[in-house]
């Protein structure tokens, strides 16, 4: 037995899940997840045939972080 073979069988490869979508999420920064957020509130408002002004964007963007940075309460409050 060689000593590469020696080292796999003593220290196997490490298997590794793929990282989710969800994942991704829960790794975000506040920014991110913000922008994140903002990002699908602009694009169902762009299907319901809206587009919003840059100045909507920037305001959604920190209400979004502001809610974001808030005390969790009860799950029930609204963005």
């Amino acid at each position: 037995m060689t000593d590469r073979e020696e080292l796999a069988k003593l220290f196997p490869p490490i298997k590794r899940k793929p990282i989710t979508n969800a994942d991704r999420i829960r790794s975000m920064t506040d920014e991110e997840l913000a922008c994140f957020i903002n990002e699908i509130e602009a694009e169902a408002i762009k299907r319901a045939g809206r587009y919003l002004t840059k100045t909507e964007i920037e305001r959604g963007k920190a209400q979004r972080l502001d809610w974001l940075r808030q005390e969790a309460t009860d799950g029930k409050t609204a963005l």
